[in-house]
C-alpha cells in the first residue's frame, strides 16, 4: 500500500468568515431601537458594563425570526 502526501491543506485555503456575535446581529437589524426600548423598560442598563452584550444575548438577536437587514 503506497502512501501519497495530502495536497489539500487548510493552510492553502483562505480563512473563513468569523462568526458574528449577537451584538453584531443587533447592530444591523432595523428593529434594534424597539428591542432596546423594551429591554430598558425591564432592566436598568446603567447598572453594569457590557449591558449591550447582555441585551443582545438575552433577546437572542442571533436567531431572531423578526430580524431584518
Amino acid at each position: 500500500m503506497a502512501l501519497y502526501p495530502n495536497t489539500v491543506s487548510d493552510r492553502t485555503e483562505p480563512p473563513g468568515e468569523p462568526e458574528r456575535t449577537p451584538v453584531e446581529w443587533m447592530e444591523e437589524c432595523t428593529h434594534r431601537d424597539a428591542c432596546q426600548r423594551i429591554y430598558q423598560t425591564f432592566v436598568d442598563p446603567t447598572e453594569h458594563f457590557g449591558w449591550m452584550d447582555d441585551m443582545a444575548r438575552i433577546l437572542r438577536c442571533h436567531d431572531c425570526e423578526c430580524w431584518e437587514d
